[in-house]
């Protein structure tokens, strides 16, 4: 029996071509939230990379992602957090690329950030993104506490 996230990462890749063609021509529009949907549902079980091509597929199709939709994947690479893959750095990419994009990180992209960073040891980077995040009046008790969890 295939197991729900198998199905969904198989059927994702091998219609990915045309994923959002095959809506168009049955009439239906994908917008930013169903893209969301599933740049979340891969990050959700452990898959970034293809949540990735999600957000460039979006993108290809005219839709202009929104804060959510990097904070998702800011998120998924830091909960899986694999510092050999480069997850964190490409974490750090896509907050940059949110930033040059003229759309403002919110409280979950820092704290992700700094959860990714104190999960893998690197408690003065995590302080780094903490004072640049608390320079900025955000404020938020859930970066405290990843702080003090190291």
């Amino acid at each position: 029996m295939e197991h729900r996230e198998d199905g969904l990462k198989k059927r994702y890749e091998t219609s990915n071509p045309e994923f959002c063609m095959n809506f168009h021509r049955i009439g239906m529009a994908l917008n930013c939230y169903c893209y969301n949907a599933a740049i979340h549902g891969f990050c959700n079980i452990g898959e970034p990379e293809i949540a990735m091509q999600v957000l460039t597929e979006m993108k290809s199709c005219g839709i202009n992602p929104d804060t959510h939709s990097y904070s998702i994947l800011v998120e998924g690479f830091c909960r899986r957090g694999n510092i050999e893959r480069g997850d964190i750095d490409i974490a750090n990419k896509l907050l940059e690329e949110m930033i040059n994009n003229k759309l403002a990180p919110n409280a979950s992209s820092y704290e992700s950030l700094i959860h990714g960073y104190s999960k893998n040891g690197s408690s003065e980077k995590a302080l780094e993104v903490f004072q640049y995040y608390d320079r900025r009046q955000y404020f938020a008790k859930y970066c405290y506490l990843q702080l003090d969890r190291k």
